[in-house]
């Protein structure tokens, strides 16, 4: 220890102070502190070590100590001691003792790993937000590009027209003709009948009228072709006032080319269809309705559906109704067949029948193979079923000709001969007899004959144009009422009958100017008045004719033998005779009617057997007429 060894060598009497009085149960007051006493002993014993003569040590110290742990207990208010205290024994801590100091090294620790961590978790978040702006920008370009390629796949671009700026800028896609271009400027390669429009279209956009249009305008190319633009364009305001249009293109050229064709073979179709007359149907079996096209019954509206009884109820199954059946059957069934059924209906376009035929087969099938679609058509074969008709009745007329021609051939072989005889034989004993008398008889029998020789030749000869076709008309004009009465003198003079049967004529104008076939009109009002001549054995006969319906109806009536009610039908046939073994050719009416057909006229009579006949023709023309009382 230091003490022994400063006492040992000191010259003076030394001494150290031992503090045994700073319990626990002190309080405070001035005294020397074994802290004080040991510095003050200290520098003693350095002095005397030194060689200086040792100074007296202080009992008591200038400043009061206090004892911290009783102040404590005795819950004094350190404020309360005096100033310059000094507190001994403090049992508090170091962070007791160094608290605030602490607290605000604390603080600022805090503070400043507070920053730390702030900055770290803002730059975390900016990591993040820089990580989630890389991928936004990554699915920006990859949505761009893939715009790009659905716009080109589509032949589309994107623009946008900068209203204040008055110009047009590409945005994505293919370059856009627009791009780059005043408005105005696009309006040269615009085709001439759109401009107006384009100019509407962009006047309601920039006003404000439209938000948005879709129109075509066509648009020249380099080559200078004019291609079809589809263009869709909606309008960007700012502060509700239009300030950029934003628009696509589309060239649909092609699409537009496609469309007229399909359109035009759409009409084709239907254009074929509707002269077919025939209709097209669909009948779908989950739904067991029918589809019809161009169907009479439904007005010919297209897609009009139907169910299965009420479309098969619209007509007539000309088989029987147990057909009717079995068709609805088979549809219901979903079989696996092809039908055909004839049927016949009437609609409010056609109240005569109309024969046709229904024709369906299976087009669609489910995984299981069942039926689900049938197509079909019904075809009108009303013309075809009236022409094989016509046809039937033409070969039953044909065969019967051909059996009259036969007779026809014999007849005339017998209408030849009998006058060719009468001619010939009366020509010889004109020649060996010089009486005068028989001389003027047998004169009278050769004319006669030659009369009835040359009027058979010229019916032959009729009948041959008739075949051909080759009637000829020549119209002039002329009076007809001096034809009426060139007529009645001749037929009066041919009339063997004078006693028993009178000819009269009937004439209403005092002149009646035509122009017509002379020559044709006569030959058939001649024909009417000859056959009227030779069936009517008494009687009267009467020749006349009137203006009426804007043309001439000659006519001819007689107190004759008539006509029987079954030979109404063949009066007008060729070779048809009413009485076998009356004089003639059989074919007077039949080259009448062929007259009257060649002239758009109309031909007809009216007969009773035994009571007499009318016959009439009627040819279309103008009259100048002169009534007998202008009045």
């Amino acid at each position: 220890m230091l003490y022994p060894k400063l006492i040992k060598a000191a010259n003076v009497p030394a001494y150290t102070v031992v503090d045994n009085s700073l319990g626990s149960g002190f309080v405070g007051g001035y005294m020397i502190t074994p802290y004080s006493s040991g510095t003050r002993a200290a520098q003693t014993m350095i002095d005397i070590w030194n060689g200086l003569s040792a100074s007296p040590l202080s009992v008591i110290n200038s400043d009061p100590i206090f004892n911290e742990e009783a102040i404590d207990y005795w819950k004094y208010d350190t404020k309360d001691l005096p100033e310059g205290a000094e507190i001994i024994n403090d049992w508090r801590g170091y962070f007791q003792r160094n608290k605030q100091w602490i607290i605000a090294i604390g603080v600022i620790i805090l503070v400043f790993v507070s920053t730390i961590l702030i900055m770290m978790y803002f730059r975390i978040i900016i990591l993040k937000k820089n990580k989630e702006l890389d991928k936004l920008l990554t699915q920006k370009a990859e949505h761009d590009d893939n715009l790009n390629l659905a716009l080109e796949a589509g032949g589309l671009s994107a623009w946008v027209y900068d209203i204040e700026k008055d110009c047009f800028m590409n945005l994505q896609g293919e370059d856009s003709l627009l791009n780059g271009v005043k408005l105005e400027q696009t309006r040269h390669q615009l085709h001439p009948d759109d401009i107006e429009q384009q100019k509407q279209v962009f006047a309601d956009m920039i006003s404000g009228k439209k938000d948005k249009d879709a129109s075509v305008f066509r648009y020249k190319n380099t080559q200078g072709v004019y291609l079809y633009y589809e263009i869709r364009m909606v309008a960007k305001k700012t502060n509700g006032i239009v300030t950029h249009i934003t628009g696509t293109q589309k060239d649909i050229t092609d699409k537009i080319d496609n469309t007229e064709k399909i359109e035009n073979t759409i009409k084709m179709l239907r254009f074929s269809i509707g002269t077919a007359d025939m209709a097209l149907w669909a009948y779908d079996c989950r739904r067991r309705m029918f589809t019809l096209y161009n169907e009479p019954i439904v007005d010919y509206k297209d897609g009009v559906e139907m169910d299965v009884l009420e479309y098969i109820n619209r007509y007539h199954i000309e088989e029987s109704p147990e057909k009717t059946e079995e068709i609805r059957n088979l549809v219901l069934e979903q079989r696996n067949e092809k039908f055909s059924v004839n049927v016949k209906f009437k609609t409010v376009y056609n109240q005569e029948w109309q024969f046709c035929v229904i024709k369906g087969e299976p087009v669609e099938y489910d995984k299981e193979g069942n039926v689900t679609k049938y197509l079909g058509v019904r075809i009108n074969n009303t013309t075809l079923i009236k022409y094989q008709r016509r046809l039937e009745s033409e070969k039953i007329k044909a065969e019967q000709a051909d059996r009259l021609k036969s007779a026809f051939l014999a007849n005339m072989s017998h209408e030849i001969r009998t006058p060719l005889n009468a001619i010939v034989g009366f020509s010889d004993l004109l020649q060996s007899t010089d009486d005068p008398e028989e001389r003027s008889e047998y004169m009278s029998i050769i004319n006669h004959n030659s009369d009835q020789l040359l009027h058979l030749i010229n019916d032959i000869l009729d009948l041959s144009k008739i075949e051909s076709g080759a009637i000829e008309l020549s119209p002039q004009e002329f009076d007809l009422t001096v034809v009426l009465k060139d007529l009645v003198a001749t037929a009066d003079q041919n009339n063997k009958k004078k006693d028993m049967l009178k000819i009269f004529s009937e004439s209403p104008y005092l002149k009646c100017n035509v122009n017509l076939d002379r020559k044709r009109l006569v030959q058939v009002w001649t024909n009417f008045t000859t056959n009227a001549i030779k069936y009517t054995p008494s009687g009267s006969i009467i020749i006349g004719y009137e203006y009426v319906n804007k043309g001439i109806k000659i006519f001819v009536s007689d107190t004759g033998i008539g006509i029987p009610a079954d030979k109404h039908s063949r009066i007008f046939h060729r070779f048809e005779k009413l009485d076998d073994f009356a004089q003639g050719s059989g074919l007077g009416l039949s080259i009448c009617k062929a007259i009257v057909d060649a002239s758009n006229g109309k031909i007809g009579f009216k007969s009773v057997k035994n009571q007499g006949s009318t016959f009439w023709a009627w040819f279309p023309g103008q009259a100048d007429i002169t009534f007998d009382n202008p009045d």
